[in-house]
């Protein structure tokens, strides 16, 4: 498509959007070639487009233009190889946990939760209480994606920990690993100071169908109305510690039914 090479940087994306839209793999080994080009905007629809196509042949290319760019667009590109799978990519998203920009640690989190690799897991583990909010918000959930074996004893670390949101995301995790240690160890964070740390090890109980929480949550039901965080309610639509509590009671008891 002549517009591709377009000197005009509007046209270019233009091309980009259209081929796109009309989604024929023909038009992947042209695109390819743009996450070469000087204009991010036209990099960041081109890495949309090859995540939409999910073609292979666009793996190299991608994970080439990761490891030259700097800045925000790697995140868009992290996004892509996530969306391909690209296992060669591990290392690179492996090292971008640490990049200082948020949005591309983020990115780099969830790719490797797509990817689903479990070598990744030592990684993703490390950086775990390190990270800011954001970043380890991402990382909880490749950890929850790739349940490995190996996180259970950090999680449990981190369910010590000064930070709540850091003890609140472990938790988290820690649903989706299980374990008799786990349980009682959830058990415990149900009394835990902070109203996040309680919303969300409620939640990771009924995860795992811990019917034994069944006295406790009903105790939380009834009696413990904090608010959580902002970002715990846009997460779980809930906004107090008994609605959550309610809504696991609800699960478990179901769950017991059937």
């Amino acid at each position: 498509m002549r517009e591709l090479q377009d000197p005009a940087a509007e046209v270019r994306l233009r091309a980009v959007r259209e081929l796109a839209a009309i989604g024929d793999p023909a038009a992947v080994p042209d695109l390819a070639r743009l996450l070469t080009d000087d204009n991010e905007a036209v990099v960041f629809s081109v890495a949309g487009a090859l995540a939409e196509f999910g073609d292979p042949r666009a793996a190299d290319p991608l994970l080439a233009a990761f490891r030259r760019r700097t800045g925000e667009i790697r995140h868009a590109l992290a996004d892509a190889l996530g969306a391909l799978k690209v296992r060669e990519a591990v290392p690179d998203l492996l090292a971008a946990l640490d990049d200082e920009d948020e949005l591309v640690q983020g990115s780099s989190a969830d790719a490797l939760a797509a990817i689903g690799d479990v070598s990744a897991a030592d990684g993703l583990v490390a950086r775990f209480t390190t990270a800011d909010w954001h970043a380890r918000y991402s990382i909880a959930g490749a950890l929850a994606a790739l349940r490995p074996a190996t996180a259970v004893t950090p999680m449990l670390d981190a369910l010590h920990h000064q930070d709540p949101g850091v003890r609140a995301d472990a938790a988290y995790v820690l649903g989706h690993l299980g374990g008799t240690e786990v349980t009682a160890a959830l058990l415990e964070c149900l009394r835990d100071q902070d109203p996040d740390v309680r919303c969300l090890a409620a939640n990771a109980l009924g995860d795992l169908g811990e019917a034994g929480a069944l006295p406790v949550l009903r105790e939380l039901a009834e009696h413990d109305h904090a608010p959580m965080s902002q970002d715990v309610q846009i997460t779980t639509n809930l906004y107090r510690v008994s609605e959550m509590a309610t809504t696991v009671i609800g699960r478990l008891t179901r769950a017991d039914e059937g």
